[in-house]
């Protein structure tokens, strides 16, 4: 929760002080919870819910990024092998 940027120190250890120790712990909240962090807590939910969003959809970009680097490389090592394969073809049937 120390490196969730929309907290200052006091916020960060208000939420440890009340037993909330993630980020997680913030977005799932019961009201028990939020009257322990007290002044604040709902706006500091919302603020967790939208962080996880974010964070969850930029790691869902990069996941999808990474396979479309990946799947560039397979296509150029199968064009590549295609290639070679078709050059062996070639020589096997002019030797014929």
């Amino acid at each position: 929760m120390k490196q969730w940027p929309s907290l200052s120190r006091a916020q960060v250890e208000n939420l440890l002080a009340a037993g909330v120790r993630t980020v997680e712990d913030v977005a799932a909240m019961n009201e028990s919870a939020m009257q322990k962090v007290g002044l604040g807590a709902r706006e500091l939910k919302k603020k967790a819910v939208a962080y996880l969003e974010t964070r969850d959809a930029n790691k869902a970009t990069e996941m999808i990024n990474a396979l479309r680097v990946e799947n560039e490389t397979k296509d150029q090592r199968i064009a590549s092998l295609e290639a070679r394969l078709a050059a062996l073809e070639s020589g096997s049937k002019k030797r014929a």
